[in-house]
């Protein structure tokens, strides 16, 4: 029976844990972005991304994260500097907690995607350009977004649609 025992051990599941990762523009984090955490290929599928107070701009999301800010809204912003503040791409899964959100178009949930939003402020946004529709958040088709505890406020859409929320 010990002969197979290598065999046994090839065969046996492995049970892969998600890392935390930090994210601050200065100090000793990993990375100094969130982008730059995003993209990196040492984050992966199902890790947490944790965000010390700062603002940070433009973020993209192409893999199932859990992104924390570790100050809460108050002192975590996320901003659109000409485009989108915070882009979640086809067929993601993303949780955001404690966090601003403003300028320009605040949150884009692109096709087949799922978003959970949490201690989220959506301020000050406007959706100006383009084919922007939703101000605060503009969903895409067959994707799922969950808004919990969270406030909008100001948000703007010049074509009259979704200045808060655009499904």
């Amino acid at each position: 029976m010990l002969r197979f025992a290598p065999l046994a051990c090839l065969l046996w599941p492995t049970i892969a844990s998600a890392t935390t990762w930090t994210v601050c523009g200065t100090g000793a984090c990993n990375f100094s972005t969130i982008n730059s955490a995003s993209s990196s290929s040492m984050v992966l599928d199902g890790d947490t991304i944790n965000v010390y107070p700062g603002t940070y701009n433009n973020i993209s999301i192409d893999k199932a994260l859990t992104i924390n800010s570790t100050a809460g809204p108050d002192q975590t912003t996320l901003r659109g500097i000409l485009f989108t503040a915070v882009v979640v791409e086809d067929g993601v899964y993303a949780t955001f907690s404690g966090f601003t959100i403003k300028g320009n178009q605040g949150v884009l949930v692109k096709e087949s995607s799922t978003l959970l939003l949490d201690n989220v402020d959506i301020t000050d946004c406007s959706a100006t350009f383009g084919s922007s529709r939703g101000a605060g958040i503009e969903v895409l088709e067959e994707s799922v977004v969950t808004v919990t505890n969270s406030t909008f406020t100001n948000n703007d859409s010049d074509r009259d649609e979704g200045g808060h929320i655009y499904v």
